[in-house]
């Protein structure tokens, strides 16, 4: 999935800087181990959902901002409220008192704005029958489908191909969500930070932007994350008894 646009910056940064560049590719098998590998200057660059990303910026806040994602040409991407397709319940305020599977504890939709918008509705983590954390958007789905739990938070990604395989889902509302940005490590030489950011803004291919679900890199301010870091910062509500 990532190898396509990883080539494809290598081509482009080697023209920027006129030297030959390779990219090794690091999978990390969480949220948190990610996070722990950029802020502790392992990896050069990564990309991460928001929250994951103001999370190291508060750890490490010397990491830079490259680029952010679009989405079918838009600054943001949905999540899905979802619950089976045969339950009753007809509305995010009709949670009281049922079970919430949420994803990762450092997930942007899986967790800190899918809690937001519990609290907004006036429904904190006393209100709910019981809530889990299940790690993956998938997991979560799927534990909804099962009748596991009675409502869940998801990418629309991955509740639409559920969906097409048959899954017995429905979705309550949807969340907006700021894209993912791209961001290097600390002391990183500001001439490879220059030369990623530029390549990144310079890739337009379908066939390589496809296989990320996006349309495009856009550049990116800290700024475009102020409505996540208020969702974060106001996250001690939810768990207020």
């Amino acid at each position: 999935q990532f190898r396509p646009i990883l080539n494809q910056l290598e081509l482009e940064m080697t023209t920027i800087l006129q030297e030959t560049v390779s990219i090794k590719m690091r999978v990390y098998g969480d949220y948190q181990q990610g996070i722990d590998a950029i802020v502790n200057g392992e990896v050069d660059f990564t990309r991460t959902g928001a929250a994951s990303f103001i999370i190291a910026k508060r750890q490490q806040p010397a990491l830079s901002l490259l680029a952010r994602e679009q989405v079918k040409g838009k600054e943001w991407f949905e999540g899905i409220i979802c619950v089976h397709s045969d339950s009753v319940l007809q509305s995010v305020g009709e949670l009281s008192g049922h079970s919430f599977a949420f994803g990762n504890e450092n997930s942007t939709i899986g967790r800190y704005l899918a809690q937001n918008l519990l609290l907004e509705k006036g429904i904190n983590v006393t209100a709910l029958k019981s809530y889990a954390y299940l790690g993956r958007h998938d997991k979560v789905a799927a534990a909804v489908a099962a009748g596991d739990y009675d409502a869940g938070s998801v990418k629309s990604s991955t509740y639409n191909k559920l969906l097409k395989q048959g899954a017995p889902l429905r979705s309550l509302t949807t969340i907006r969500a700021p894209t993912k940005p791209w961001f290097s490590r600390a002391k990183l030489p500001s001439r490879y930070q220059v030369a990623i950011s530029k390549a990144l803004l310079r890739i337009d291919a379908p066939s390589i932007l496809n296989a990320l679900e996006i349309s495009g890199m856009m550049l990116a301010t800290e700024d475009n994350f102020l409505p996540m870091r208020s969702a974060m910062d106001s996250n001690e509500a939810f768990f207020a008894k």
